[in-house]
């Protein structure tokens, strides 16, 4: 897919359950973080125990550029994947979420979706920083908007991590 320009809305993915393992009230904090560029909009995907957790943030962050699905077909998840600019994977904090990759980042790689995600030591074993997915520190709201404002403003930087990541997952995945 073509991933646009600065002028166009640029999408941003966020599929799974919302567990303490993805971060994802450390995403919404970087969202906030973003606000400045309203071509920015986050998607996500899903529901989970931190459920109400994420939309009374949501609702106290008076989030403008955040909307929410609860969950969609799994056959319209590699179209949705496709069409993303920035696929999110995972930024929490806890011990496991140091130790995995999950699914949705190989769904993204397999389909050349450039994909954001903590770094750890187990995204180390398999992804290289702005080579074939962007990673940031978990836990900090400031490196994932730092990271997802060099990606909007760097589509080249972008289109390269897409294809690497693509290259990456048929080569080691």
């Amino acid at each position: 897919r073509d991933r646009g320009t600065e002028s166009s809305e640029f999408h941003i993915v966020f599929v799974g359950k919302y567990t303490p393992l993805h971060g994802i009230p450390i995403m919404m904090r970087a969202a906030k973080m973003l606000e400045d560029l309203p071509a920015i909009r986050f998607h996500f995907i899903g529901s989970g125990q931190l459920s109400e957790e994420v939309h009374q943030l949501y609702n106290s962050l008076g989030l403008q550029n955040v909307t929410f699905s609860e969950w969609i077909d799994y056959q319209d998840l590699p179209a949705l994947l496709s069409n993303a600019d920035l696929c999110l994977g995972i930024v929490g904090t806890t011990e496991k979420a140091g130790r995995v990759i999950p699914g949705k980042v190989f769904w993204a790689l397999a389909l050349g979706t450039p994909v954001l995600t903590g770094d750890s030591s187990a995204a180390r074993e398999l992804l290289t920083d702005k080579q074939d997915a962007l990673l940031c520190q978990r836990g900090d709201p400031e490196s994932m908007s730092d990271a997802i404002r060099m990606a909007f403003y760097d589509r080249d930087l972008l289109k390269r991590v897409g294809d690497g990541g693509r290259r990456t997952y048929l080569a080691r995945a």
